[in-house]
């Protein structure tokens, strides 16, 4: 499978998804956020990293990227030189089995796109919150944005010790580090993860595989009503 460059913010195809979906099978995403710039008026950048496991059954395909920059593409363990149009991140010389790291940096939306940057007018706080629909995770991070190639998902925040995380995912422990507090969880497990100082969050992918742009994260100064409901079988 060849993958075509273009320019641009262009949606994937349905010829491109069948093409891709039809070579890849997809294991896990682990994504890297780090968010402790949101603070700082005048970066409108933040560091994002993912880790893809994958099968293919073609040399080639590509990973969507809409942000500031690609800095670093590695493959199976070994640096690959950054082939990225401003949309695709062209990825050539799969084995059957891969394991791709790609490191990034996105941009900061006032448009509600992607991960989404406020700064309240009467407390003077930023919040963060993300919108992915429909096709709007590849903002945030490196991703196959189609909904039929779903993945067991991991995420890593690090955020400012003075805000409050949450997700969809379930908080399992906490790490102090300077400037924040990394988080870890997975997605679709029971909501509870809150970026308070010092602390990271790690969880295990055990629910069934999800597509890419369901998973949300939130960073402020956010109050919560949380509770569990059991899945439907």
């Amino acid at each position: 499978m060849q993958t075509r460059q273009h320019s641009g913010d262009e949606n994937l195809s349905r010829e491109d998804a069948a093409a891709r979906a039809s070579v890849i099978d997809l294991d896990t995403i682990e994504v890297d956020l780090d968010v402790r710039s949101a603070s700082d008026a005048s970066r409108d950048d933040f560091a994002t990293q993912s880790t893809l496991r994958f099968r293919a059954s073609a040399a080639e395909t590509w990973v969507d990227f809409l942000g500031v920059a690609v800095d670093e593409v590695e493959l199976n363990g070994a640096p690959q030189p950054v082939e990225w149009d401003g949309a695709r991140i062209r990825l050539s010389g799969l084995a059957e089995d891969n394991t791709v790291r790609i490191r990034a940096r996105g941009r900061y939306s006032r448009s509600g796109e992607g991960l989404h940057r406020f700064t309240d007018p009467v407390d003077g706080a930023v919040y963060l919150y993300t919108q992915y629909e429909p096709a709007d995770s590849r903002r945030v991070y490196p991703c196959f944005e189609q909904p039929d190639l779903k993945a067991r998902w991991t995420f890593h925040i690090t955020a400012s010790g003075d805000g409050v995380v949450l997700s969809g995912g379930a908080e399992t422990s906490r790490l102090d580090v300077d400037g924040g507090a990394p988080l870890r969880q997975a997605c679709g497990l029971p909501p509870a993860l809150r970026g308070e100082e010092g602390g990271r969050c790690q969880s295990a992918p055990r629910r069934p595989p999800r597509r890419s742009c369901p998973q949300v994260r939130i960073d402020g100064r956010f109050s919560s009503d949380q509770s569990e409901k059991p899945s439907p079988r």
